[in-house]
This record gives C-alpha cells, structure tokens and sequence, in this order.
C-alpha cells in the first residue's frame, strides 16, 4: 500500500479519555500492538482528567517517540468539544477510534481497514464485528451481523448500527463539520451520517474490538436521558440533511416522531408535566413546519397509546444464549459461532 506523498500518516488514531486510568493502558498498547506497512498516529485528547491518567499516557508516550500527540487540557471541554478539537489535529487520509475504556482485539485491525479503504474509493465509512463487555457482570455478547455488507445514508438514518471503536472514516475536513455536533453527546451518530453523506458504508465481519459497556452509559439505567438524546439527534439530523439529502432526512424525521413518542411516554409516566408539554409543542411545530401536521389531541393520544416493543422469546434466547458461550470462551472462537 502507498504511503500518503506529503509525508503525513495515513491514518490517525483518536483516542478521547477522562478519568480512565483503569483502562487507558490496555487501550493505548493495543493501538500501539497494530502492525502495518504504513505510518500511523495517535492523537490522545484528554479532557482535564482528576485521576493518574495523563500520567499513564505520558510514560507510554514516552516509550514511542514522535508516535503520539498528547493534549492533556486544563479545562474540561464535554466529551463532543474535546472529540472535535482532537480531529482537528489529525493528519491522516483515514481516521479511527479508540475510546479510552475500550481496546482493540487484532494486530491487523488499521491493515484490514486501510486496505479495504485504499483500494474501494467510493467507500467513506467502514466498521466491524465487536464483542461487547459487561464488567458489572464479567460477561461478554457479540454484536449482530447484518444482512448485508454495503449500506448508505437512508439506511444509517433508520438506526446507528456502527460501534465507534469499529469505525475508519475518510477524513472530513473539521471545517466541515457543522457546530451543533459539538453540542450532542451522540456525536458518534452524527459523524458516521456526515461521513455515509459522501459515500457507502461498509461492514468487516471480523471481530476486531471490545466495546466495554459500563452501568453509567449513556444506554444505561436512564431511559429518560437515552429518549431525550435519541429524540434530539434525529431532528438535528433531519434538519441538516433535509434539502441536500432528502430521501434519508424523511427517514430520520419518522425517527424523530418515534423517538419523541417514547419520550412523551416516559415523561407522563414520571409525571413530568412541564417536560411533556414542551416536547407536545415541539412536535406540534415540526409537524406544522415540517407537512406533517397533528393537533396537541392526537398527539396526547399517541402518547397515550404508545408500548414499547417486547423482546420476544427467541430473541432473549438468542441474546443470553451469546453471552453464555463468550463467558465460557474465548471471544475469538466464540466469533466462529
């Protein structure tokens, strides 16, 4: 593979961190373990930690002179703030991710990614298979497969399929990047639309990560906190795709309505009356704006109405029946299955 001509590495590496120095080592040394035949960086943005680990990053900095740029800020950005800032500082024709708390599986993940990159120019994000790690429970579950390999905007716009720790992108100019993704915690979910805008997606089947899921994600325990950013991200979404990309804004502005549906349940069963009467609003103008409009009845009636899906029984099987095998095996051959 050719190294880029301006002497720059082909890929970067954005690791954002806080408070992590629990996990940051494994994180960095299995960043650090990839073997390729091209030059590579790692750009460790951390976001004024309290805890030892600018210090642990900086011994291992250390060790690999000229490989890692540390910025160890002053000041807390938010995890969107210091995630930017950080990709404004890379170099390379291709930028992945690796959070603090999580790690990379293979020595190849960068070579595998890279080429596929390299050699599909049509191609502006690619992700792989991850196991997931739950260290409340010390147990692990694999991510799905999906149908299908190739993907674009529309169908990105109907769920975010794509674990950060997975994903390359062909770089997007930070000036390109609008300023209401600094103002999301779901900024994953925006950049991966932003990228899929000029390209197709692409997914290795190849389990090349682990995502380390905590009881204090963003997923987890706050179900009011989880409708409200799922709510959130696909107005805005909708809102910047809507006239350059309009087949893929009507599917995220149908996910607002869902979204905003649950939200509106979770809030009247918390009784949280001056929430609920704003999003009512909200709704009641998007859909005046928007041509799709409802009065505040049917909108309360929807609300009303609405039931979270169940998860059938064959899928808890499927689910538990994962987490099982990968307690007992190692996740490499529990990949196999």
């Amino acid at each position: 593979m050719d190294v880029n001509k301006n002497n720059n590495p082909l890929v970067s590496v954005i690791m954002i961190t806080y408070n992590q120095e629990k996990y940051i080592e494994k994180a960095l040394r299995s960043v650090l373990a990839q073997r390729t035949t091209f030059d590579f960086e790692i750009v460790i943005a951390d976001d004024a930690s309290s805890d030892s680990t600018v210090e642990i990053c900086k011994r291992i900095s250390d060790e690999y002179p000229g490989k890692i740029n540390l910025i160890a800020r002053t000041e807390n950005l938010g995890t969107s703030g210091n995630y930017i800032d950080a990709w404004g500082r890379c170099r390379g024709k291709y930028i992945a991710i690796c959070e603090g708390d999580d790690w990379w599986l293979t020595t190849d993940k960068l070579a595998v990614q890279a080429d596929y990159m390299e050699t599909h120019p049509d191609c502006t994000v690619c992700f792989h298979r991850v196991a997931n790690y739950y260290p409340a429970k010390h147990n692990w579950s694999l991510c799905g497969v999906p149908a299908t390999c190739d993907f674009g905007l529309t169908e990105l716009a109907k769920g975010n399929f794509i674990t950060n720790l997975s994903v390359m992108y062909r770089a997007l100019p930070v000036s390109s990047i609008p300023d209401w993704v600094k103002q999301t915690p779901l900024f994953d979910y925006a950049m991966h639309s932003l990228h899929a805008a000029g390209g197709k997606i692409h997914f290795i089947p190849s389990v090349m990560g682990v995502y380390r899921k905590h009881s204090y994600g963003i997923w987890s325990g706050n179900t009011l906190r989880a409708r409200r950013l799922a709510t959130k991200i696909r107005l805005l979404l909708f809102n910047h795709f809507q006239t350059t990309r309009p087949e893929a804004a009507k599917v995220f502005l149908d996910k607002y309505y869902e979204n905003a549906i649950a939200l509106g349940a979770a809030l009247q069963r918390d009784g949280n009356e001056k929430e609920l009467e704003d999003l009512i609003a909200e709704i009641k103008e998007t859909g005046a704006q928007y041509g799709t409009p409802a009065n505040e009845t049917e909108i309360f009636n929807a609300i009303k109405a609405f039931s979270p899906a169940k998860e059938t029984l064959k899928q808890r099987a499927k689910r538990y029946a994962f987490r099982t095998l990968t307690k007992i095996l190692p996740v490499s051959l529990a990949a196999k299955f």
